[in-house]
């Protein structure tokens, strides 16, 4: 009589979790998603501080302390954006799309992708303007950092299918790094500031955003700088991680950053639903002390 064997069926995961994740990617672009989440919490006490979109009742007078808190939040924020530490936005920024460029190196579908965060970032932009027409909230993003990721991994995805080289990436990265500067040096050397759609002529004046001639809204990024950082992340990823694995020693202890590793692997949760949670925290911490939405 045979001995029945048995057979042990594998544990199901899903199709995002059977690729190997690289650790330093994840951790690297959990950290640049981590400051963005810092900045965006200063800037949410930005636009819901008091003259904005909460306000007290009239006559109300606005509690010392919460008062001191939006300062503190405020100051920081103005600090980073438009003060000395601006190049701190510009550095977690520019690693996220490098690192989204490595990402590209190896999706077996980027055209998938990029259509997929297209869809995401043209739903975020209706999101805002419908509440900005039912609430008046005064919140706009056109080209903002997914829109413009969207339109760079979109032309990876057609330069790669075509010319699948890292010399090809590494040459248009640079030619668009180039265009980038150029075209910051002209607007800033010539005096002329940027032109706000609002003061543009649409929609004969859209292409101006596709090439950063023009600026609208409360996030703003050039496809052309975008496009850049994901080239150069894409001719890295060919070359320095060619074989899809980690470049740290098999035994590099990982636990303690998991927090930060699941903001990586869930980057794009992240980014969607954190701006909202901060609003509706920050709401509902205030409502108690009397303040009310919309000014």
């Amino acid at each position: 009589m045979e001995q029945a064997q048995t057979i042990a069926l594998p544990a199901f995961k899903s199709e995002r979790h059977k690729k190997e994740r690289i650790f330093e990617i994840d951790f690297l672009r959990g950290f640049a998603i981590f400051l963005m989440i810092l900045l965006h919490g200063c800037c949410v006490f930005y636009d819901v501080g008091p003259g904005k979109m909460i306000s007290l009742p009239n006559g109300a007078e606005n509690p010392e302390n919460l008062g001191n808190i939006f300062k503190f939040f405020l100051d920081i924020f103005h600090y980073i954006d438009f003060g000395n530490l601006w190049v701190l936005e510009f550095f977690f920024s520019g690693m996220f799309m490098f690192l989204c460029g490595i990402s590209c190196s190896f999706a077996k579908s980027n055209y998938e992708r990029g259509i997929q965060l297209a869809f995401v970032s043209i739903g975020l932009t209706l999101v805002l303007e419908i509440a900005d027409f039912c609430f008046g909230t005064n919140l706009h993003i056109v080209m903002g950092i997914l829109h413009s990721m969207s339109i760079g991994i979109l032309f990876y995805a057609l330069v790669d299918h075509f010319f699948p080289s890292f010399w090809v990436d590494y040459g248009i990265g640079i030619i668009l790094a180039i265009a980038d500067m150029v075209i910051a040096f002209f607007v800033y050397s010539t005096g002329t500031d940027w032109i706000f759609m609002s003061d543009a002529h649409l929609p004969g004046d859209w292409w101006k955003l596709l090439f950063g001639l023009a600026r609208y809204g409360d996030d703003y990024f050039s496809p052309i700088n975008t496009g850049a950082f994901i080239f150069l992340g894409a001719t890295v990823g060919k070359t320095l991680y060619r074989n899809k694995k980690s470049v740290l020693p098999a035994d590099f202890p990982t636990r303690w950053a998991k927090p930060i590793l699941w903001c990586g692997s869930n980057s794009l949760i992240v980014y969607a639903f954190h701006m909202p949670f901060f609003y509706l925290l920050i709401l509902l911490i205030l409502m108690p002390f009397g303040y009310r939405l919309f000014f």
